[in-house]
């Protein structure tokens, strides 16, 4: 069982190496939404599977990035603000 629980740890430092720094304010947040959100899918996943699957989906995810403190999210985000030039390619077709 032990040997389990080290290669899911490894796993997930694997996968979170080198993702964002999540401040404290906004782990605290994400386990709190998060938890909310868990709630209501579990609540919904019978009336309404759709609602209550994406639910589940969702507020585990936040409260993963709530525990772990890296977001992968975030990293592409500032990867993205830190880029120095961004080019747009706009073409115009025109229909007759």
């Amino acid at each position: 069982m032990n040997e389990n629980i080290e290669i899911l740890k490894e796993q997930a430092e694997d996968l979170f190496a080198d993702c964002g720094q999540v401040s404290k304010s906004e782990r605290v947040l994400s386990v709190l939404s998060g938890g909310f959100m868990l709630y209501h899918g579990v609540k919904r996943v019978f009336s309404k599977p759709l609602v209550g699957f994406g639910g589940l989906l969702l507020g585990g995810g936040l409260i993963l990035r709530g525990v772990t403190g890296k977001c992968p999210l975030k990293r592409e985000y500032n990867e993205f603000e830190n880029a120095k030039e961004v080019t747009v390619v706009e073409k115009r077709y025109k229909l007759k």
